[in-house]
């Protein structure tokens, strides 16, 4: 079991201008499972939207 920290931005595709960013402000944690599995995946549910920002 661990526990990770997220980090988000959200930069321009083209000139790379930072508009947002949340250095390690959300967390999520793994919990063992029934198996020991070496990797795996793991799948955040999330939501975005955004406006004409240029």
């Amino acid at each position: 079991p661990a526990t990770y920290l997220v980090t988000t931005a959200v930069h321009d595709g083209r000139s790379h201008q930072c508009y947002d960013y949340h250095k390690q402000a959300y967390t999520f944690r793994v919990s063992q499972g029934m198996t020991q599995e070496l990797d795996g995946l793991v799948v955040l549910p999330a939501q975005w939207q955004g406006t004409n920002l240029v």
